[in-house]
């Protein structure tokens, strides 16, 4: 990601009280590898998409439906599919 837009996304961040685990969650990617996206180490169109769809950097962004989802992620956090 460009400088410019990780301002941004801090900024919203910031705005939504949420942390970078909390958008991690949202998007499905550990926050260790969310870091590598914005400090622009990795180049992944789909991360950088859901970023901004999750911040409401996109029109298209879904809101408190987001929240729901983290909350849905953080509970279901380590376990493994039953086979």
């Amino acid at each position: 990601m460009d400088e410019e837009t990780v301002k941004e996304v801090k900024i919203a961040l910031i705005r939504k009280g949420w942390t970078q685990g909390d958008l991690s969650a949202w998007i499905g990617v550990s926050q260790a590898y969310l870091s590598l996206v914005l400090n622009g180490h990795r180049e992944v169109p789909w991360i950088e998409k859901r970023v901004s769809v999750a911040l409401g950097l996109e029109k298209k962004a879904s809101g408190p439906q987001a929240r729901d989802e983290i909350e849905k992620r953080r509970r279901n956090r380590g376990r493994v599919a039953a086979t």
